[in-house]
């Protein structure tokens, strides 16, 4: 994962953890729970995700250093798209409506 994600940001908009102060532990926080959503997209083995994850590792390198921007870039193009499965691509059967009672 780490080939992917470097975690030292030299123009990053974000507060850097490392400084202290709430926005520091917020950032930090983020930053761990980005890491950990992005670990188990890559960690996962589906093949019908084989092109989110190819995407995710494109989008990752162009992002080095700002794995927050990396993953909302990524969601973003993931949404509505085919990369993984008819969860996301609007191909969901429509519930269906309950009949309605006859008198």
């Amino acid at each position: 994962m780490t080939d992917y994600i470097r975690l030292e940001a030299p123009n990053s908009p974000h507060p850097d953890p490392r400084q202290g102060g709430t926005a520091g532990l917020a950032a930090e926080a983020l930053r761990g729970q980005v890491l950990g959503v992005i670990s188990s997209v890559l960690e996962d083995t589906d093949p019908e995700c084989a092109g989110a994850r190819s995407q995710l590792r494109h989008i990752l390198v162009h992002n080095a250093g700002s794995p927050e921007k990396a993953l909302l870039e990524h969601l973003l193009h993931l949404h509505g798209s085919e990369l993984c499965g008819s969860e996301l691509d609007g191909d969901q059967e429509e519930p269906e409506e309950p009949e309605e009672p006859q008198d």
